[in-house]
């Protein structure tokens, strides 16, 4: 069975991943999809970051991953934070995003957390499979880091000191990590070192990922997105209702399927 990267962090994720952004992503999701009568596509939906709070602000979610892992972390946290009601509002599934296969169209599908990015090759296939699963008027919303100059200009070897946090349990969980260049344009492969620590500062545990992204600027993820057929009709800049700019450290775009 092939081991996705996300797998091997499933337990360790919300306090990795999930703490290296601010929660501004949370409500804007939230609010953008606040009028939906009719369920919504979560893609990469992980441990249920976004997806719980939608489901608690009474949306009907389905939210798909293609790491199991990370899906039975978000079983977890549903049964402890959810209400009955709230639970039968909620579903999910192990699925790819370029291979969804619902019967069912939504009134937004939502792709958060740069996930789109991970897809690499598989990405026209996904936008192909997402457009046909929105329904009438819906919109497909997602986000993306903007690379940084600053470190495309890093040599390969260059190691990012990335943050060392301390747990609820008083351990520690420490991460380092590499960007390489591949010979194919925008294409990076993303090694990731962590190191759990103990109380006293003993290492416990170590645990490596690598992840093949494709980088897109905002105005190269406009232009695949016109060209699989979607109309883009706002980007903004950190989740704020402001167009992103030079100085946007996320892009996020709206969009609906082209005539």
């Amino acid at each position: 069975m092939k081991m996705f990267s996300y797998d091997q962090i499933a337990a360790i994720y919300d306090d990795d991943m999930g703490k290296n952004v601010s929660d501004k992503d949370i409500a804007f999701y939230v609010q953008q999809c606040s009028a939906a009568q009719a369920p919504i596509l979560e893609l990469g939906c992980g441990t249920g970051r976004i997806t719980l709070p939608l489901v608690k602000a009474g949306l009907e979610v389905v939210g798909i991953d293609v790491s199991l892992p990370m899906l039975q972390q978000l079983q977890r946290k549903a049964t402890e934070q959810l209400s009955e009601v709230e639970a039968k509002r909620l579903h999910y599934a192990q699925m790819d995003m370029s291979r969804l296969a619902f019967e069912a169209q939504f009134a937004f599908i939502l792709c958060p957390y740069s996930a789109l990015i991970y897809l690499v090759d598989k990405t026209p296939e996904a936008l192909a499979k997402i457009r046909a699963h929105l329904g009438p008027n819906g919109l497909f919303i997602l986000d993306i880091f903007v690379p940084s100059p600053r470190v495309i200009s890093l040599p390969d070897d260059y190691l990012f000191h990335d943050y060392q946090r301390e747990l609820a349990d008083g351990t520690v969980l420490k991460r380092t990590k590499t960007i390489q260049k591949t010979a194919l344009p925008n294409i990076n492969i993303i090694t990731r070192h962590y190191y759990l620590l103990d109380k006293a500062g003993n290492l416990q545990r170590t645990i490596t990922t690598q992840s093949r992204i494709q980088c897109y600027f905002p105005n190269e993820l406009k232009a695949l997105l016109e060209q699989n057929h979607f109309e883009v009709l706002k980007i903004l800049g950190d989740f704020e209702d402001l167009q992103c700019d030079d100085n946007s450290q996320m892009a996020v775009f709206i969009c609906r399927a082209a005539e």
